[in-house]
């Protein structure tokens, strides 16, 4: 089905440098140059990987599979280089930004042609692009638009510096191949200056973030991130499997899970910089149901007007993959997710200090459980 494939595989390298990607937007470019000027590695599904991360062939493939770079083919690491990205412009893969369509194969099927499907629904959602590429969220994103502008509410928060995501990178060698990186990713809740009063990012490297205390291990001034993960870098492309969540308002996070991250690292004006980046996954269907349902009209949460139905039909309808990768192409296993393919960039940034990020108060909670009729 059309999703981001869970698929990736690291090899037989364990990763022990560290990234962290941080959110923030303003506006996408491919300006910079590319970390090692023999750049192979597809970073938006453009080419296709035909292996399981490894570079071998899947087993009964009948089509090529849109997937993630696969590992150096031998061992490079050994440096501790860290940098800190925040996110400066994204879109959901529906053409706001220039490029290929973006996400990978997240089950690891050519839905419908020639592969059938993954998981049970009442729709089809057939493979547009011959490789399998998944992102249901694009089109809900616009189906959905009149109720809930989904992309206009992340770019929005991430513009204002209300809200963003960052990625630190550590352990890494600063060449086009890195075998081991560490990549952990925070929520923020918005930028301020040396005093630690709120400020406007600017995007220009000297933005400070504050880090949300729940994304920590500890309330420590090092950050250590709930969620981080080993990658590496192929041709100057950053890969690493690691679940995002996208904070796009006070009451909608978007979830991605069983997800991964590939990004072009470029250097620009002397310091680092993600482009062609493309953060994919599954954003389960109740959660999704949960989240948007609180947004207001006219000063009313969807789901006390009409329009709930409305919004529950469109999310439910979109739904293209399983719950989880080991549900793919089981039997009778429903189409409980929604593929994601989030294209972003992201520029240099800094920690500015630790907040908490308490939820809003349910306007929902008497409204019953979300879920697929």
């Amino acid at each position: 089905m059309m999703v981001m494939t869970r698929a990736l595989v690291f090899g037989a390298a364990a990763i022990a440098s560290a990234v962290v990607v941080w959110a923030c937007s303003n506006g996408y470019t491919t300006a910079g140059d590319t970390i090692g000027s023999d750049a192979k590695a597809p970073v938006d599904g453009s080419e296709q990987a035909n292996g399981m991360g490894d570079g071998g062939t899947l087993d009964g493939a009948l089509c090529n599979h849109a997937l993630p770079p696969p590992s150096p083919a031998t061992f490079q690491g050994g440096a501790t280089n860290d940098f800190i990205v925040a996110v400066d412009d994204l879109d959901f893969g529906n053409g706001t930004i220039s490029g290929a369509p973006s996400g990978y194969d997240l089950d690891v099927t050519c839905t419908c042609h020639p592969e059938g499907e993954s998981c049970v629904s009442a729709h089809a959602h057939c493979d547009v692009f011959g490789d399998g590429r998944d992102n249901a969220v694009a089109g809900l994103a616009d189906s959905a638009k009149l109720l809930v502008d989904i992309q206009g509410l992340a770019l929005s928060s991430i513009k204002n510096g209300n809200k963003g995501l960052l990625l630190r990178v550590q352990g890494y060698n600063g060449t086009p191949d890195d075998s081991e990186i560490t990549v952990s990713m925070y929520s923020c809740g918005g930028t301020v200056d040396t005093m630690g009063k709120p400020i406007p990012p600017k995007f220009d490297g000297t933005d400070r973030w504050l880090v949300d205390k729940n994304d920590l291990v500890a309330d420590l001034d090092t950050y250590p991130a709930k969620v981080s993960q080993v990658g590496y870098v192929t041709g100057g492309v950053l890969v690493v499997a690691l679940d995002t969540h996208l904070r796009v308002s006070d009451s909608i996070v978007l979830s991605l899970q069983g997800g991964t991250v590939t990004a072009r690292i470029t250097q620009e004006n002397g310091a680092v910089h993600l482009r062609d980046a493309v953060a994919v996954g599954r954003w389960p269907v109740a959660d999704a149901i949960g989240r948007l349902r609180t947004v207001t009209t006219g000063g009313t949460a969807i789901c006390h007007t009409q329009q709930y139905g409305t919004l529950t039909s469109a999310v439910c309808n979109a739904a293209d993959v399983a719950g989880t990768p080991e549900q793919d192409r089981k039997p009778n296993a429903p189409c409980a997710g929604l593929s994601a393919g989030i294209r972003f960039t992201a520029v240099p940034a800094a920690f500015g200090g630790r907040v908490s990020l308490l939820p809003p108060a349910d306007p929902c909670a008497d409204a019953g459980t979300p879920a697929c009729p």
